[in-house]
């Protein structure tokens, strides 16, 4: 087992033991508004994952505004059109035009292939666990956000991060868990036998832009939205609150794993 202290003792920062395993860079790239397919009212592009073991994705909007609001949502099923078992959804605002690209991060359990020298440790089995020249997944805080019982496309929260502008000076987004709601539009008007109208909803899902370099704003994104013989509900689909992770990205490249 190895460990670091820091001068004043205490609780060791650093500990690599048998079971250490860390979340270790495997793809990366830029997003641009060519990329995404629109479709109705939804606009998205496909990241593929296929071979990954336990893939996530850090998303870091370049622009300072509303049209860089986005959202990831993890593909784990077959598609026949994607023709693919995992990957994931990258969806942003359908009538807004990107501005400025999008980075994406794909972090991996996996051993990357070794970087030259540096500190290396290696298990009871021989297996080389750490390095200290691979590119790592650094969380430097997390956000606990609620929301109204209602999800509210006018109400969005903003997080404060310049407190942690000290640790890195480019920070990106995690969200491990995103929720999604039901936004009932409007009534069609289209009545059938029975009572029942035509109404026009859209499914969201929670997501983020940077408002300035020191304001995460958590908003919502539309998935897609229609009209069907229902009576909709405004409300969440998926219970809970949610966390947003900030990533320290220095030093982490982009076109890696491509």
């Amino acid at each position: 087992m190895f460990k670091i202290f820091n001068a004043d003792g205490g609780a060791p920062l650093v500990t690599i033991s048998n079971q250490y395993q860390n979340f270790h860079l495997r793809k990366s790239g830029l997003l641009h508004d060519k990329d995404f397919l629109k479709s109705g009212d939804s606009k998205s592009t496909f990241i593929d994952t296929k071979g990954m073991n336990y893939p996530v994705i850090v998303l870091k909007p370049r622009g300072y505004d509303y049209n860089s609001k986005v959202t990831a949502l993890p593909l784990t099923e077959k598609s026949v059109y994607q023709g693919t078992d995992r990957g994931f959804n990258i969806f942003i605002w359908h009538n807004f035009a990107l501005k400025d690209p999008i980075e994406y991060y794909i972090f991996d359990i996996w051993q990357p292939p070794e970087r030259g020298a540096g500190l290396k440790l290696w298990n009871d089995k021989g297996e080389l666990v750490y390095h200290s020249a691979w590119y790592r997944l650094k969380l430097v805080s997390f956000h606990e956000l609620f929301y109204d019982q209602s999800p509210d496309l006018k109400k969005d929260y903003k997080v404060d991060i310049s407190a942690y502008r000290k640790y890195s000076n480019n920070l990106g987004v995690f969200i491990p868990y995103v929720r999604r709601a039901m936004l009932h539009l409007y009534n069609s008007g289209v009545y059938v036998p029975g009572g029942f109208t035509t109404d026009y909803a859209a499914e969201l899902a929670e997501g983020f832009f940077f408002r300035d370099e020191n304001t995460v704003q958590h908003a919502l994104v539309n998935l897609g939205s229609g009209n069907g013989w229902w009576q909709s509900m405004s409300g969440w689909t998926t219970p809970g609150s949610t966390y947003i992770f900030m990533v320290d990205l220095d030093g982490i490249p982009l076109g890696y794993g491509n």
